[in-house]
């Protein structure tokens, strides 16, 4: 399996659903190693399946949420997110929509909490409300490091096998240059969907400087 190229990991296991509704056990296990992100669920399944309802324990973390979310083809996201993630919640479903509660998150060294609902029909609609706790700002804006380049790796000026020759082009078998990257895309939300952010924060801090209560 993959995911726009992506290698996708699946592990499900189910009971038979029962037919007078009765809970069956599930679990789910997805892993995107590309995406260095994994997601697991447990918890029930109950039938029959055009009426089922879903209720479980959600786990999902990864080293890079802006990867997770280029993988899934939402778009470029903004650099800031190029940083470890962590989500916890209760989840419980049907057909017609469901509800994510206890959310945990854990990232760019904040914490928040909170609940989402989300509604099914021509369009989606999705509610959310967030508490967060204190904001370092200058944490939080802080640009991902990257690696350091390998000390065996030759630079073009070292390499003369890449050095270009009097006529200005590259002798024989020289490693073709890259092409230009291209810009991601902008991250947008779906067109069918709708909804609301209800966001507190605790306090946002930059440098010493601290703003309390922030409520949008």
């Amino acid at each position: 399996l993959s995911v726009r190229g992506t290698p996708l990991g699946l592990t499900l296991s189910i009971d038979r659903l029962a037919q007078d509704g009765k809970p069956s056990p599930m679990s789910i296990a997805i892993q995107l190693p590309g995406a260095e992100a994994k997601a697991d669920f447990s918890g029930t399944l109950a039938g029959p399946f055009e009426a089922a309802r879903l209720d479980g324990k959600l786990d999902m973390s990864g080293k890079d949420l802006a990867r997770l979310i280029a993988v899934a083809g939402s778009g470029g996201a903004p650099p800031v997110l190029a940083q470890p993630f962590a989500l916890k919640a209760r989840v419980t479903g049907s057909p017609q929509g469901g509800r994510i509660g206890d959310i945990d998150i854990e990232f760019g060294g904040a914490h928040a909490g909170g609940q989402a609902t989300v509604a099914i029909g021509p369009r989606v609609r999705v509610d959310t409300k967030l508490k967060v706790g204190p904001v370092d700002l200058a944490r939080l804006l802080a640009a991902p490091k990257k690696p350091p380049a390998s000390a065996s790796a030759s630079s073009p000026a070292s390499s003369p096998s890449s050095a270009p020759t009097p006529s200005g082009k590259a002798p024989a078998g020289a490693p073709a240059a890259p092409p230009p990257a291209a810009s991601a895309a902008p991250f947008v939300l779906p067109a069918n969907v709708d909804g609301s952010l209800d966001l507190a924060v605790d306090a946002i801090t930059w440098r010493g400087d601290a703003i309390q209560d922030v409520h949008v």
